[in-house]
């Protein structure tokens, strides 16, 4: 007998397989299926595991609430990596102090944030060329 597995991951394929069309997002204007969400994320995932994130892989996570926050929670847990959300209201000395106590092997920053991470990285001793991903998400 096969175990099922119940993760947040899985959760989003099984939405995707049971109901593609239904809305599964709505942010602002843009309004994306069960399906194409599902799609993106194994985009997203398969971009990150060829940037050497895997499973058990810390990764900051510091951005607004956003469609790009989801897809990229979604595809860090699809890969079994270990999202870090960080409040965006941190400044980079705490931002920082997280990243050095958590074991961070990279962030993923909201484009209007990416001076706040690239700042905390020199004060937690990280540079972002050792990071195993150092990305921006967009606004939408």
């Amino acid at each position: 007998m096969r175990a099922r597995r119940h993760g947040l991951a899985d959760l989003l394929a099984r939405s995707a397989a049971r109901t593609p069309d239904k809305t599964a997002i709505v942010y602002g204007e843009l309004r994306q299926t069960f399906a194409e969400l599902d799609a993106l994320v194994s985009r997203t995932a398969a971009g990150l595991a060829e940037r050497g994130v895997g499973k058990g892989d810390r990764v900051v996570l510091l951005a607004r609430n956003s469609h790009g926050f989801a897809v990229a929670y979604f595809a860090l847990a699809r890969i079994g990596a270990v999202s870090v959300p960080v409040n965006f209201m941190l400044t980079p000395p705490e931002i920082a102090y997280v990243l050095g106590h958590c074991g961070a092997t990279g962030v993923i920053a909201g484009s209007d944030l990416t001076a706040t991470a690239d700042a905390a990285l020199p004060e937690a001793g990280l540079a972002a060329d050792t990071l195993r991903v150092h990305a921006v998400i967009g606004d939408d």
